[in-house]
């Protein structure tokens, strides 16, 4: 077994407990940005990003997939990190009557960027050469052990959890006056 692809599962693991704390803690418990009219659009950021993180994981961990998935996988990336932008652009008018984005909140942040960016570069570290021809066999040959399917899956159904409940808070009875 590939030991990249092992350690790109662990920091993958790291990155969602991560993200799973800022989430669920910090935007929806604590600060409810989905109930605060400055914050709503960063919560629509978030939204959207719970869902992108769908692909991604099924992209890169699910399968040792090649040729046009991977650029795929790279394609929505993009798209992902075109939101990150937007929500870090608007963090600071989002967060301004709250007294703004507090210290471990940033930490929060900046430890899940880095693991789920060791994580996306490991696993894309981990493709041979011939995997990103477009003419590469969409399944490689050797797949991923069940393990780490396994673990691919059970990330995909907890954001997909996750961004329903943020589709939820959409409600405007979940808002503040």
């Amino acid at each position: 077994m590939n030991h990249l692809v092992v350690t790109a599962t662990i920091f993958l693991v790291l990155f969602a407990c991560i993200a799973s704390v800022d989430g669920i803690y910090y935007h929806l418990w604590k600060y409810r940005l989905y109930a605060r009219r400055e914050s709503f659009y960063e919560h629509i950021l978030h939204t959207i990003r719970a869902f992108l993180f769908v692909p991604i994981v099924f992209l890169l961990f699910v399968h040792n997939y090649g040729g046009a998935f991977i650029w795929l996988a790279l394609l929505v990336i993009g798209i992902d990190l075109v939101v990150e932008m937007l929500d870090v652009l608007c963090e600071r008018a989002s967060r301004e009557t709250i007294g703004g984005l507090f210290p471990l909140e940033y930490a929060s942040h900046i430890s899940a960027t880095t693991v789920r960016i060791a994580a996306l570069s490991l696993i894309f570290a981990a493709k041979p050469l011939s995997a990103w021809s477009f003419s590469a066999p969409i399944l490689m040959e050797h797949d991923y052990p069940v393990w780490i399917q396994f673990v691919a899956k059970n990330l995909i159904f907890g954001n997909i959890l996750i961004g329903g409940a943020h589709l939820w808070l959409f409600q405007k009875k979940y808002r503040l006056a």
